[in-house]
């Protein structure tokens, strides 16, 4: 006998007397328990998940995943890279029957090629998946081919939000001059709060009463503020020192929208009742009058960037209808009204391109504004929004615009895909804004929020002062409002989008 033999014949017989206790006759050991089965996935189509489309509309396709071996529950989700897929979906109740849905872009905001994404499927013990399963993620391809297509540009990818805010957001407005973004809240306090983009930090200045609305001065400088029976004003940049004063004047309605002018006038719209008047509050004096403008409640204005006159918007009148006052001096005359009734739909908000000649409309129809009246509030045309069912509905939440960047950025809450999908919310749109062409479009994915993924709804978008955007959003379905806001850079250059996991299911075992 060699050695190693003699040394594995020595053990042999020391275990064999240990476990017989010196001979005494005990049983041997139980053996050990069989290993547990594998737990196996298999997707029902091969690994490409292919489309392809001329421009327009977008496309889906899907596969079967089916999961065995399992003793207990799992958690199954998705993520991908960007440059065609959309979103992802997984649904289903059992491990042996789910199915993943990709949604491709509408292939019109891409150039005519062939663009593949890496999809990732994850199965995992937990849900923040710290314990995959053996061979996990599984990676799958989606392709999808385009032709027919007038884009000349391949649209950027939606961001997870970079700041959660610690405060719910009633509105909001961008000031240029000091880079930062002004926020009114009511919970968990009514304030005032400034949001300083190069650094992310925020700086609050508390409110007696609760904000309904906010505007700014057309340098960017001031701001008003909309409370029932009062007007709040501040400078920012005292504000952003932190030794800003509040002045507060009162005004015998609950203003519902506001306009400030150079002036340092306010025009305050009533939160209600019906054909109600005009308020005029003069910040200095601490006094205001009142005009009789036929509005109704609700009535929404904007001041125009050359600050001599305001447009306003019926919001609970039908048919809407614009119509135009100066501001001289802070005094406001009823000027003119469009020359429609009811034939162009604007859905209670409008927007001004940078330089002050167009008018943008929830709609997404546009008009011409104009120093002449009898030039001024003639439709012009529409830019792009998510129809629903016959009508349009008042679709666009928010529109910005940049001269410097040729850019017009918007927010289109119209049903996700046109079907109503359960994974979005909100498209952002980008366009021309010289001749208001479609640059790009996507929808904003999911964000993860308290251990699951939410619908992202965009609320504000805006440009900031190096002309990239910041998006204030909101995740739905939180039910604490001072942890479902944030601020998010919504565009990623380029096409090498960081990994995202944007579904995430949880699967029981049968």
């Amino acid at each position: 006998m060699n050695k190693l033999k003699t040394v594995a014949a020595l053990a042999a017989a020391t275990a064999w007397l240990a476990g017989c206790g010196g001979g005494g006759g005990s049983s041997p050991p139980p053996p050990p328990p069989p290993a547990p089965a594998p737990i196996v996935v298999a997707f029902g189509l091969p690994a490409v998940l292919a489309a392809g489309t001329p421009s327009g509309g977008a496309q889906v396709n899907s596969t079967s995943i089916s999961i065995t071996g399992a003793t207990g529950e799992l958690f199954v989700g998705a993520r991908a890279t960007h440059r065609a897929v959309e979103l992802l979906h997984i649904s289903g109740q059992y491990l042996d029957n789910l199915q993943l849905e990709v949604d491709f872009r509408e292939s019109g905001t891409l150039p005519d090629g062939t663009y593949a994404d890496t999809v990732l499927v994850d199965v995992c013990e937990d849900a923040k998946c710290d314990r995959p399963i053996a061979g996990s993620p599984f990676a799958l391809t989606a392709q999808l081919s385009v032709s027919g297509s007038q884009a000349t540009a391949v649209p950027t990818t939606g961001n997870r939000p970079t700041t959660f805010l610690a405060h719910d957001v009633v509105d909001a407005a961008m000031s240029k001059p000091l880079d930062a973004i002004v926020m009114a809240s009511t919970q968990p306090s009514n304030a005032i709060y400034l949001y300083d983009v190069a650094t992310g930090s925020e700086k609050a200045i508390a409110l007696d009463k609760a904000p309904n609305s906010i505007t700014l001065s057309p340098d960017g400088r001031e701001l008003a503020v909309g409370q029932d029976g009062q007007v709040s004003t501040m400078a920012l940049a005292d504000f952003a020192a932190a030794t800003a004063t509040v002045h507060e004047a009162p005004v015998a309605t609950n203003v519902w929208d506001l306009v400030l002018d150079a002036t340092d006038h306010v025009q305050a719209f009533p939160a209600a009742d019906q054909w109600v008047n005009l308020y005029t509050v003069d910040v200095a004096g601490g006094t205001s009058t009142t005009t009789s403008g036929f509005l109704y409640a609700k009535t929404r204005a904007r001041l125009h960037p050359a600050g001599d006159r305001m447009y306003v918007l019926d919001t609970l009148v039908s048919p809407e209808n614009l119509n135009r006052w100066s501001l001289i001096d802070g005094v406001p005359t009823h000027v003119a009204q469009a020359p429609y009734w009811g034939q162009w739909t604007t859905c209670g908000n409008l927007w001004f391109r940078q330089g002050g000649d167009r008018i943008y409309t929830a709609c997404g129809n546009t008009f011409s504004s104009s120093a002449d009246v009898a030039q001024d509030m003639i439709h012009t045309g529409n830019v792009p929004v998510t129809e629903i069912g016959m009508y349009t509905y008042p679709n666009i939440v928010w529109l910005d615009d940049s001269a410097s960047a040729a850019e017009l950025a918007y927010l289109d809450a119209g049903h996700c895909g046109g079907t109503g999908g359960q994974d979005c919310d909100t498209l952002l749109r980008i366009a021309e804004d010289v001749n208001d062409s479609p640059r790009a479009a996507w929808w904003l994915p999911p964000v993860f929020v308290d251990g699951d993924y939410r619908v992202q709804h965009g609320m504000f978008v805006f440009h900031v002062a190096d002309d990239s955007l910041r998006l204030v959003g909101r995740a739905v379905g939180v039910a604490d409002p001072t942890h479902a806001y944030f601020i998010d850079a919504p565009v990623a250059g380029g096409n090498n989008a960081v990994l995202q996991r944007i579904t995430a299911r949880r699967a029981a075992a049968r």
